[in-house]
């Protein structure tokens, strides 16, 4: 049977809260839908080796967009059942151009082990790079030790610091047009950028796309509900899509805001779309679809 809909939730900062922890309403959400048919779907910038350090396979979803759509994990089977290559010829082009242009930047080894990575660091200051680096201790190793032997790779992240204006980003995305270039807020200190580079076709709402399809749904069906910045071409994909109310006010400007997410904001988006709630935008006027 072609399930009712399906939700795609961002993980952090959105399902998982600004306490880092996930909030009994919203699980129990999550169960709801099962029992009703829906289509329950992570979607996170996270590798799974990332992912099941803040759950575990009980956790009541059915899939998860993985390292921001890279992979596609079927949940209940544990099994990858779609994942993407970043060619060598593009990590050795992009590395060029990041080494010229000073930036700090990791390239992620192919799934399922792309929570290793060969990294770069310009030698500037760079505090939220070094975390990152602490963070994965152990699966880092120097891009100009291990970069000629990489045939492939899952993605490349840039890490810059809040004081670097402008941002690289227009630059890479006009550079590396034959990429997806996509913009992420740091989760480390909440205010670094993050500029992540995957093959052309490789991100949240591309990759809920194929699922949708694989599941029998189109987008109208199906709603979102994301934080950031790296979340946007998902919530421009979805049939009816939410931000919570940390969201960056360019994002709760354009969607509509709906509960913090410590106070359950993913509960409160699948109230919305179930009944058709009125829109509320984060002027605080509403109006009814």
């Amino acid at each position: 049977m072609t399930p009712p809909g399906m939700l795609v939730t961002d993980f952090d900062g959105t399902l998982r809260n600004t306490r880092k922890t996930i909030g009994e309403r919203d699980i129990e959400t999550l169960r709801r839908l099962g029992r009703e048919g829906y289509v329950r779907t992570i979607a996170t910038g996270r590798s799974l080796h990332s992912l099941f350090r803040a759950i575990d396979g009980s956790f009541p979803v059915d899939y998860v967009l993985f390292s921001s759509g890279a992979g596609v994990l079927d949940f209940a089977r544990n099994r990858i059942i779609r994942s993407s290559r970043l060619a060598r010829a593009a990590i050795h082009r992009a590395a060029r151009l990041l080494q010229r242009m000073g930036l700090d930047f990791m390239v992620h080894l192919p799934i399922p082990e792309n929570h290793r990575f060969l990294y770069h660091a310009s030698g500037r200051e760079n505090p939220d790079f070094e975390a990152r680096r602490r963070i994965y201790e152990g699966h880092g190793s120097l891009w100009s030790e291990g970069g000629d032997d990489l045939s492939h790779g899952s993605q490349i992240v840039v890490i810059e610091p809040p004081s670097v204006q402008p941002s690289s980003l227009e630059t890479l995305r006009a550079r590396l047009s034959e990429c997806s270039v996509i913009r992420a807020t740091s989760p480390l200190d909440g205010e670094s950028r993050w500029i992540e580079i995957f093959p052309s076709g490789i991100s949240k709402g591309d990759t809920a796309d194929w699922l949708a399809g694989e599941v029998g749904l189109v987008s109208e069906s199906c709603m979102a509900v994301g934080n950031d910045y790296n979340d946007l071409d998902l919530l421009e994909w979805a049939g009816r899509s939410f931000v919570v109310a940390e969201a960056p006010e360019e994002l709760r400007r354009r969607f509509e805001v709906v509960a913090p997410s410590v106070e359950a904001g993913v509960s409160d988006a699948v109230h919305r779309w179930l009944i058709r709630a009125p829109v509320q935008t984060d002027s605080g006027s509403t109006s009814r679809e």
